[in-house]
């Protein structure tokens, strides 16, 4: 006598693998959506682990998992989120920025000299 086991749910993310974020810029996940062997949609029961906190520079790594009806476990799932600050650096005192509109009249005046 043998036992056949359902094929297991899959989960499917919505988005990328991989995300970056600004620190402090809001961050709403994507998600994902489940389906069960019968191409049944479990989505709602996804338990997902979201540990980002944006204001705080990181990897952080979102988790989804899924269990069907008939107890199946689903291959985990993950999402990399980066949380990163923008870096601004220090500008030369001798360094003179124009707006693009004005460069070229600039460059225009300079050359005749």
């Amino acid at each position: 006598m043998s036992i056949e086991n359902d094929p297991l749910p899959v989960i499917t993310l919505i988005g990328d693998s991989i995300v970056y974020v600004l620190r402090g810029d809001a961050y709403a996940d994507a998600g994902a959506t489940a389906r069960d062997s019968q191409n049944t949609d479990i989505t709602s029961d996804l338990v997902i682990s979201n540990p980002v906190d944006i204001n705080t520079s990181g990897i952080y790594t979102i988790t989804y998992n899924v269990v069907d009806s008939e107890g199946n476990v689903a291959v985990e799932v993950t999402r990399t989120v980066q949380v990163a600050a923008l870096e601004v650096g220090v500008i030369p005192s001798n360094t003179i920025y124009l707006p693009i509109r004005s460069t070229s009249k600039v460059l225009g005046v300079w050359a005749k000299y």
